[in-house]
């Protein structure tokens, strides 16, 4: 079996349990539990001193978006206005994190990063 990236593996494993080993995870992101990349290192130190839950894939991608609009709203000359944050947005930015550039260029907004992860007996993800 395979699923996309909003799966969350360890809901899956609490709902599907045993059916849930060696399905496959798709995933637009470098594992949240690793630090292979400084942004990965950078994520969990954040978690850790401000959050009471783990790093997951989830909360990787919402610190990589965070990442994307501070870019955009430093090239915001005054004010951020709605108009002004989707113009930066829609700009080109490029945001390089090292495993992955994030661009907002059109049509090259479109990730070229797939990371595959099995669910092992253990529970864990297996790259």
């Amino acid at each position: 079996m395979f699923g996309f990236s909003t799966i969350d593996h360890r809901t899956l494993l609490e709902i599907a349990k045993q059916a849930a080993i060696g399905m496959v995870i798709s995933q637009a992101m470098p594992s949240a539990e690793k630090n292979v990349y400084p942004f990965q290192r950078e994520h969990r130190d954040l978690m850790k001193r401000y959050r009471d839950e783990p790093p997951s894939l989830h909360t990787l991608e919402g610190y990589v978006v965070a990442g994307v609009l501070i870019t955009a709203l430093e090239t915001i000359p005054g004010e951020p206005t709605a108009a002004n944050v989707t113009a930066a947005l829609r700009s080109a930015l490029d945001l390089d994190l090292g495993a992955i550039n994030v661009s907002t260029r059109i049509p090259e907004n479109a990730m070229r990063f797939v990371n595959l992860s099995a669910v092992s007996k253990k529970g864990a993800l297996i790259e």
